[in-house]
């Protein structure tokens, strides 16, 4: 689906949060700091921080039509 535009909702929890989620649309508003961003070319960029802590992180995606997906990460 590489022409799709699909909104992708990002959830995180534990050690981090979302920083910021791009796609490089160049013409939707939304602002950086959403966790909901449709694809652009069938792309969509998560950004994560720690929030102080070491820690796991997890990052979810969802989107429409699409299995979910899940990854799991170390803070330091």
């Amino acid at each position: 689906m590489p022409d799709t535009q699909i909104p992708v909702q990002f959830y995180v929890s534990g050690a981090g949060e979302l920083a910021a989620q791009v796609s490089g649309t160049p013409n939707e508003p939304a602002s950086f700091r959403a966790s909901l961003r449709k694809t652009f070319q069938g792309r969509c960029l998560a950004i994560l921080r720690p929030k102080g802590s070491a820690g796991t992180i997890t990052l979810r995606a969802e989107a429409p039509g699409l299995q979910p997906a899940q990854t799991t990460i170390q803070a330091r």
